[in-house]
């Protein structure tokens, strides 16, 4: 359903056609805002990327009623720090754990889901310039299958290399990587079964089954390696790490190294970055995939309200938030690294750039459910504790208003309103409630589920 034309104009333009901008594309067009999204590629890109959907994330398709279809069997109870083994079911969450999930399967479902809810589709077209006119607008030129595109605002999901950050003037802080690292699935009907295996000169196997007769492989190779350019390449360093031939159909294979890159600034006035053009990282449990469908959720309800209300300030909070995430995320990524795959082990805690290696909570690290934003100074603080607090019918009034792009007010007078950020001079809907959150005798919710101070 690809759509070519000499220009595109819409409300909103996303440039990148990935799990992350098909996502906030489709969410946008759920809420009748006009998206148009754009890829470089003609066709989806087959990648053994970020096989691990966590709590946080499968909470928030589940706002969208894309959990059930999505997420298909059961998620596992244990995760790893490190080489610490974590128990996930105990966090605050609806639902907890850990699905493993081809990221192939997930961008092509939102992709159908977002094109269904009203996006428009153009593949062919590589971004090559864009511009932020004082009238209030983006205009961007291609190369390929249209000429140009004029939004009111742009978003720069394109990945780590993204062309949108670049010409947007963001900036970039990037630590070099160190190490290489080997990223497969493969069709096989038997494979050993390794976990962060040490073999000679410093290498690093871990395997595991995913789907039917598919696994997943990921080397850390030594860097005597030669460069590896096909698939046969991969199969021979396998035979060098763990002395076996691989038997099997490599199906997609990838090169990453431990670099982190993180945007200087999410945001200009008109033009905003999500996911991996926001942050980059090695994917560990993830990571990658997850805190980018977060910034998704941050940021598509700041979309809607500016769209509506003319509230570009919302952009600076996102960029707070979602920054400070992300920056705090990397520091533990690179922790895990060193302990993984450095040449010393380290005993105890490590502090890397002011944090300490491992969260107060490991589960809820890796569920994605502990991000506290007071640190921010956004007026925001956690996400609300929804499995613990409110009943079922109520979890319903939230995840419509979330569904909507609207506010929460929680209160101890036994009412849930929604709320359309303030405007509203009388509640949407009500429903009985006896419980307070987190002590407080009133709490507002924000569209992406987190407490807000500012009412």
């Amino acid at each position: 359903m690809n759509l070519v034309a000499a220009d595109v104009d819409s409300e909103v333009s996303i440039i990148g056609a990935g799990p992350v901008g098909s996502f906030l594309a489709g969410m946008l067009a759920y809420n009748g805002v006009d998206v148009a999204l754009f890829d470089k590629e003609q066709d989806s890109v087959e990648s053994p990327r970020a096989m691990a959907v966590n709590a946080r994330t499968a909470q928030i398709l589940d706002t969208f009623d894309l959990r059930e279809k999505l997420l298909l069997g059961p998620p596992v109870d244990y995760g790893h720090y490190g080489r610490m083994k974590v128990n996930l079911t105990h966090v605050s969450t609806p639902w907890p754990g850990m699905w493993k999930i081809q990221q192939q399967h997930l961008n092509n479902e939102l992709l159908i889901w977002a094109i269904n809810a009203g996006v428009r589709l153009i593949r062919g077209a590589k971004l090559t310039n864009l511009q932020e006119n004082h009238s209030g607008y983006v205009k961007c030129t291609f190369e390929g299958s249209i000429k140009s595109t004029t939004s009111r605002l742009l978003v720069g999901c394109d990945g780590e290399t993204s062309s949108v950050r670049y010409l947007a003037g963001l900036g970039k802080e990037v630590a070099a990587g160190k190490r290489r690292f080997v990223t497969a699935n493969l069709q096989s009907t038997d494979l050993p079964s390794f976990r962060f295996e040490q073999f000679a000169d410093g290498a690093v196997v871990s395997t595991g089954l995913i789907d039917t007769d598919m696994y997943r492989i990921m080397m850390h190779v030594p860097s005597s390696t030669p460069v590896l350019s096909t698939s046969e390449d991969i199969k021979t360093v396998w035979q060098m790490i763990t002395g076996s031939s691989l038997q099997g159909k490599l199906l997609s294979w990838g090169i990453q190294t431990d670099r982190t890159l993180l945007a200087a600034s999410f945001n200009t006035s008109r033009t905003l970055l999500a996911g991996d053009a926001a942050h980059s990282q090695l994917p560990v449990g993830g990571c990658s995939l997850n805190y980018g469908i977060e910034d998704a959720f941050n940021l598509a309800w700041r979309i809607y309200q500016s769209l509506k209300n003319d509230r570009l300030d919302l952009f600076e909070d996102y960029t707070i938030e979602r920054r400070f995430a992300a920056h705090r995320m990397q520091n533990f990524v690179r922790s895990q690294t060193e302990e993984l795959y450095g040449s010393r082990r380290p005993i105890g805690k490590l502090t890397v750039m002011g944090y300490s290696s491992e969260p107060k909570d490991p589960a809820g690290f890796i569920s994605g459910t502990d991000v506290d934003y007071r640190l921010c100074g956004t007026g925001t603080t956690s996400l609300v504790s929804l499995d613990k607090v409110l009943r079922e019918s109520q979890h319903c009034e939230i995840k419509y208003a979330q569904q909507n792009f609207k506010y929460s007010y929680i209160s101890t007078n036994n009412s849930i309103h929604k709320i359309d950020y303030m405007q509203d001079e009388q509640p949407l809907n009500k429903v009985s409630s006896k419980y307070c959150i987190d002590g407080r005798a009133e709490s507002l919710i924000r569209p992406d589920g987190y407490i807000t101070t500012d009412f």
